[in-house]
């Protein structure tokens, strides 16, 4: 890859190893919310979603935590995408997720 593709890229390249077969404990995590309409599953409007998160994380001056979104199929029409922030975010919905979870990379 040239120099100039790494300048366009949005997100470092992922590392699996700091999540991979880790349990990691949650209390009041804040992220912020929003949709994806899917369409049987597939994201249609993924990319504009997640440049209007993107946006009212930089307008807020803050910073999106190891990089972290995850994502939850509702239904075959939509997805909910949740944005890791430091802190809440004007203008967003803004979610606090507690509990412990389980992370596994597969695919390497």
């Amino acid at each position: 890859m040239s120099t100039q593709n790494k300048e366009l890229e949005c997100c470092p390249p992922f590392d699996p190893t700091p999540w991979d077969d880790q349990i990691f404990s949650w209390d009041q995590k804040p992220f912020i919310k929003d949709k994806v309409f899917t369409m049987f599953y597939m994201p249609v409007n993924f990319g504009s979603v997640m440049t209007r998160m993107n946006k009212l994380v930089e307008k807020a001056n803050t910073q999106i935590p190891d990089w972290l979104c995850l994502s939850d199929h509702t239904s075959k029409w939509n997805m909910d995408l949740y944005l890791a922030v430091e802190k809440a975010i004007p203008g967003a919905e803004n979610v606090l997720l507690n509990g412990t979870f389980y992370s596994r990379v597969y695919g390497r």
